[in-house]
């Protein structure tokens, strides 16, 4: 592993030494706690110490270029966001959604390996990643990528790669459009959708049989006339993508009460509400900059 670890090293500034007793120690090496889930429940996160965090950003850096990322998946890297994930979706009238169980807990070091394997990537970059990617849960080899490391994103998106392939073909031949928003499944369509056809389709081409399970609480489909967000975001009847009235009135009434003194969010929090209505829905945005410019000093 010389030529990484030194490669690792000039990334880092960290000695040669101190790299490889991090990455011998790193699936030990994470602060583990829980926080509550909106639908109920704990999220068990898994944090990177400090240096290994470092070394997981370094070790990203230097990934080899056959690691690549489907253009259908809009999480994560350089240029996505859920804007662009809905937008693929805008312009349907039939929405089916599916949700990946306990994603990032479900893909090993061993599901990663084999992965990797099957690109003909280096030993090297294979046992160090595997190694510095993944977090030991419970016993010697039950290593799986963790909420809270910077590196699952990363490693997720690639080793999707076949599978948002696959499904993309899937769809194309169909008149769909497919989207992965990291765990979040959506596939909207200007026909009624087979959804247990799609269903079983889509379980058919995860990678390794038996990593993923469907979280079937969370599967949705509709039709012309309900209700359709992706990620947050509404698609309206008009082909749009919006936040949806009910969230652009709070945003209102918040910079509202601001302008009387009477304002129960700090200020900065109601410009994160603002610029994240303005990328979304610019002209909603316009409206209430265009009735408080002159009482606040948001815009």
């Amino acid at each position: 592993m010389t030529g990484l670890v030194i490669n690792l090293s000039k990334l880092t500034r960290m000695s040669k030494s101190d790299i490889n007793r991090i990455i011998d120690t790193a699936p030990r090496r994470y602060k583990v706690y829980t926080i509550r889930k909106r639908s109920g429940g704990r999220r068990i996160i898994a944090h990177p110490a400090r240096e290994l965090k470092t070394l997981q950003r370094a070790l990203m850096q230097l990934s080899p270029p056959d690691l690549r990322v489907h253009t259908n998946a809009t999480a994560y890297e350089a240029g996505s966001s859920i804007l662009k994930n809905a937008e693929f979706h805008s312009d349907k009238t039939w929405l089916a959604k599916f949700d990946i169980r306990n994603f990032f807990n479900s893909i090993t070091s061993a599901h990663w390996e084999e992965y990797l394997n099957s690109l003909n990537c280096s030993e090297e970059f294979m046992t160090t990643s595997s190694q510095v990617f993944f977090w030991q849960q419970r016993g010697p080899n039950s290593t799986c990528l963790s909420v809270g490391a910077p590196s699952s994103p990363f490693a997720s998106n690639r080793f999707m790669y076949s599978f948002d392939e696959q499904i993309s073909a899937y769809c194309v031949a169909r008149e769909m459009e497919y989207t992965r928003y990291a765990d979040d499944i959506a596939i909207s369509s200007n026909d009624r959708i087979e959804f247990d056809e799609l269903q079983h389709a889509i379980i058919s081409f995860f990678p390794f049989a038996g990593v993923f399970h469907l979280n079937h609480e969370k599967t949705v489909l509709a039709g012309p006339g309900r209700r359709r967000s992706v990620t947050g975001l509404i698609l309206n009847n008009e082909g749009n993508v919006s936040i949806g009235r009910k969230r652009k009135r709070i945003i209102e009434a918040m910079v509202h009460a601001y302008s009387l003194n009477r304002a129960m969010t700090e200020p900065e929090k109601i410009r994160g509400h603002l610029a994240f209505l303005k990328m979304i829905d610019p002209a909603g945005y316009e409206r209430i900059r265009e009735r408080y410019r002159d009482r606040v000093d948001f815009f």
